[in-house]
């Protein structure tokens, strides 16, 4: 996914799935990220949360950890692909605070995903 095609966002995306631990509203949650990019992530929750709901997110990228601050932008469910009967909510999650050399390494790694999956 990239600038030009037709795609809304400022930053690409790249496909990547690791762990990342959200909290919210007094809540802790296990997520996998299925997406991801400078300005945000699309992670799968098994519990429906609210837009715009202030996170705070634990990462755990290519062996690093990146702890930074979010809020929800969209929510939608879908079927779990290995169990039909089960709900789980793709959530779209933008990076509020970040540290910029976080950030940076983000655009690398997903830079670099892009250029392998060609």
């Amino acid at each position: 996914m990239g600038y030009g095609d037709g795609d809304r966002r400022k930053f690409p995306r790249a496909d990547y799935s690791c762990k990342v631990n959200i909290f919210y509203s007094e809540k802790a949650v296990n997520a996998v990220i299925r997406n991801i990019g400078a300005g945000g992530i699309l992670a799968e929750f098994e519990l429906e949360t609210m837009r715009g709901i202030p996170v705070k997110m634990e990462m755990y990228v290519e062996g690093r950890t990146i702890v930074c601050n979010g809020h929800i932008v969209w929510l939608a469910p879908r079927s779990d692909s290995s169990d039909r009967s089960r709900i789980v909510w793709d959530t779209g999650i933008q990076f509020d605070d970040i540290e910029a050399e976080d950030r940076v390494f983000i655009r690398n790694l997903v830079d670099r995903l892009n250029v392998e999956s060609k």
